[in-house]
């Protein structure tokens, strides 16, 4: 963002300020809910994240095709007015992270009681990995087995629930900005089901499904490929390349977690069917299983609304909250004539909550190619280290 630009947000932003004060609004800016402006009938709210990472590679390839980096990894901005507790316009934009463009950029209705209707850019509702927040997760990225997830998309979606259980949907087509995952241009149907039998605090015992069904466009293509869980390379060990003539997709989800005080652990399987026009159909799958304690006992919050777990509930010392977690993942993009490769991935994480708007992250990958997409075996280390400022 040049000098200009930030010199006329900031003119735009005291204009904003000076109105709503002048016309009965309460203006309060809070650690946890950014900068709030309060009406009569409406609620408006501005906050924004940042991420700064660096990263360190050793690669069992020379030369190696991987460079040590430091960027930033999100630098967003977003935006949420609520009116009269029925309508919600939000929107997310990322201005100088390594993935810019819009993110969520949706109208929401919640009129209905345990009813969210929503339309617009948004995360579809497939995967308890996708539908969290990265500020809140216990590793900086999320598994390489989450390659083929449909993430954010264009749309029109329900959300309902009831007492232990969750049910969403919806009917997407394309999103606003570029996937670097998936690629998939066309339109289609997501499903997603959790039960929780368990469900209070400091204990949780969750189970999902979901699906989603989609059609290519004239193009007819779809492309999955994934990093070695940092986005400080560009490089991609495993990609299945431009695969054409597919006449749909079919994804599969299965997911598990439990929540036992400060323990919890997750995990996540996923199967996609490729049919094709000319052409054998493919299958692609993907899984992990991870697990993250608090060393100084706090324990993380679920969303009995969105069937997702949260950050932490409660920090209990005034100097923070540790805590530590593993990962294994891994991604088969081999079958018939496609040769994506397939990547074993064994992540550790370290992180200090310092507050609710400050953690600092270190986590350490083991990456395991065999074979890599290039048809070599390609292992490595990966040594990545993240500031977090949220509000």
């Amino acid at each position: 963002m040049n000098t200009a630009s930030t010199i006329k947000s900031a003119a735009v932003l005291a204009g904003v300020l000076t109105f709503t004060s002048a016309h009965g609004a309460d203006v309060n800016v809070s650690a946890k809910q950014g900068l709030e402006i309060k009406g009569d009938s409406y609620e408006w709210l501005i906050g924004g994240r940042i991420q700064g990472d660096s990263a360190w590679f050793d690669d069992s390839v020379s030369p190696s095709p991987f460079d040590d980096n430091a960027d930033l990894r999100r630098a967003r901005i977003n935006t949420r007015l609520t009116i009269k507790d029925h309508w919600r316009l939000a929107a997310e934009y990322d201005f100088a992270g390594v993935n810019t463009g819009w993110k969520s950029a949706y109208l929401q209705y919640r009129g209905w009681e345990h009813w969210r209707i929503t339309g617009g850019n948004q995360v579809a509702p497939f995967s308890m990995a996708e539908l969290g927040s990265s500020d809140d997760d216990t590793f900086m990225e999320q598994s390489i087995a989450t390659a083929m997830n449909p993430a954010l998309l264009t749309g029109v979606a329900a959300n309902t629930w009831g007492h232990g259980w969750t049910l969403s949907g919806g009917y997407f087509g394309n999103e606003l900005s570029n996937d670097s995952q998936r690629k998939s241009e066309g339109e289609g149907g997501v499903l997603r089901l959790t039960v929780s039998p368990i469900e209070g605090k400091g204990k949780l015992l969750h189970f999902g499904i979901a699906g989603e069904y989609r059609q290519p466009s004239d193009n007819d293509l779809l492309r999955i490929r994934a990093r070695p869980e940092s986005y400080m390379t560009d490089v991609r060990l495993v990609t299945t390349g431009n695969i054409r003539n597919v006449s749909d997709t079919v994804l599969l989800g299965l997911e598990t977690a439990m929540t036992a005080g400060p323990l919890t652990v997750q995990g996540e399987y996923m199967a996609m069917s490729v049919s094709r026009d000319i052409g054998s159909d493919l299958d692609f799958s993907g899984w992990y299983a991870s697990a993250g304690v608090f060393l100084t006992g706090e324990t993380r919050d679920y969303s009995d609304s969105r069937g997702v777990i949260g950050g932490p509930r409660h920090i209990k010392h005034g100097w923070g909250a540790l805590e530590a977690g593993i990962r294994y993942g891994n991604l088969d993009l081999e079958d018939q004539d496609i040769a994506g490769g397939k990547e074993d991935n064994l992540a550790f994480a370290l992180n200090w909550y310092v507050n609710d708007n400050i953690r600092f992250m270190l986590n350490y990958i083991h990456f395991d190619a065999a074979p890599a997409s290039t048809g070599i075996d390609q292992d490595g280390n990966i040594v990545a280290v993240r500031l977090q400022l949220v509000l």
